[in-house]
Order: structure tokens, then C-alpha cells, then sequence
């Protein structure tokens, strides 16, 4: 469902576009973690060590990602 909010009564861009374009690296890394652990779960349980560094590169990129937003800020 797409609700066309407006933003202080301005034409064009709604709410939720807005939002999308701030926030969507936070996004990315909250979806990198659930995934990493989702990963390294299934690698211990199966004792596959194929999903365990799936799940090990997958924290890798989130706090590279992380710092990145730390030090440089929002893209």
C-alpha cells in the first residue's frame, strides 16, 4: 500500500520516498547482521564451514559498512 503523505504541504517527493533515501544504508546493515547470524546458526548446527565463513564475511562487511557510516556519515 503507497500512501502519498506530503511533506509541510510540498509537491513531489512524499514521506516515504524521504525516508527511503536516508535511510537506507542503516537498512542494509540491520539486513547484513540478521543475515550473518542467520548464517553462522545454520553453519554450527550442520557443521558446514561453508556457512560459517559466509556468516564470518558477512560480519566483515557490516562493520566495515558500519564504520564507514560512523566516520563519513550518511551517503
Amino acid at each position: 500500500m503507497i500512501v502519498n503523505w506530503k511533506k509541510n504541504g510540498e509537491e513531489g517527493e512524499t514521506m516515504k520516498q524521504d525516508w527511503r533515501k536516508r535511510h537506507w544504508f542503516q537498512a542494509l546493515i540491520i539486513l547484513e547482521v540478521v543475515v550473518s547470524v542467520v548464517m553462522l546458526f545454520i553453519g554450527y548446527i550442520t557443521g558446514s564451514g561453508y556457512f560459517r565463513g559466509v556468516g564470518v564475511g558477512l560480519i566483515i562487511a557490516w562493520v566495515t559498512g558500519a564504520l564507514a557510516y560512523a566516520i563519513a556519515g550518511a551517503p
